[in-house]
Order: C-alpha cells, then structure tokens, then sequence
C-alpha cells in the first residue's frame, strides 16, 4: 500500500518556527484555513531541524489509545483531557490530539481526526 508523503509548512508564531505535517489533502486545506483564519501565513524554510515545534495532522485514522491511569477533566467544547502532568491527551468527539514530552527536544504534537467536522468546531469557535 502507499502512502502519500505528509506536505510540511512552515509558520512562525510568538517568534518560534512551527513545522506542520499534514498527512493527508483534507488536513493540509483544514490546517492552511484554520492557520490563516488566525492571520499566520506560512513562510519558507530550507533546514526542518530549525523548528521549535511539530505538530503531525492526520484526518480519517483511528485516534490511539489513551493511557490508563491518568487524571481526566472536561474542556471546552464538550471535550476530555487527560493528563499525568507531562503528557497531555485532548479528546473531543472521538478525535485525539496528543502532546508528550520526551526530554528536552523540540515539542511534538499529534492531532488524529476520525471526524472532519472536529477541526472545523476549532475554527468557528
């Protein structure tokens, strides 16, 4: 089976490089909306390694499983975090988005959307 290559853009936000990799068409024009809804426009950038943050966009997967054990709250949005203080699971709709910190590397966050309406409840928000 293959599998497209993810389209990475560049944002810079608070004077930090944000690398976006959408892994699929839907997330690439649902991250350039909401992105430029919020007066970012991507920029262009020869070295990924000079990014400050990731953030991997993936629509129509299944969202992976949420640890047992960590402490849960409702968000905003009629949505769940789970949490043990250093990893940070966002469930809203049966879509996840994921931070876990793993040493002192540049930030890393995984959004999996099974719902394309999910991203579109952040924009219009």
């Amino acid at each position: 089976m293959l599998t497209r290559p993810a389209t990475k853009m560049f944002y810079t936000v608070a004077g930090r490089v944000v690398l976006i990799e959408a892994h699929d068409e839907w997330s690439v024009d649902a991250v350039s909306a909401l992105f430029s809804g919020w007066f970012l426009d991507p920029i262009s950038i020869d070295d990924a390694a000079a990014c400050d943050a990731t953030i991997r966009v993936h629509c129509g997967v299944s969202s992976p499983a949420i640890p047992s054990g960590l402490s849960s709250f409702e968000i905003a949005l009629g949505g769940t975090c789970h949490t043990d203080n250093r990893s940070f699971y966002i469930e809203i709709d049966g879509s996840l988005v994921r931070h876990c910190r793993t040493g002192c590397g540049p930030i890393a966050v995984a959004c999996a959307f099974t719902h394309v309406e999910t991203l579109s409840r952040f924009r219009n928000s």
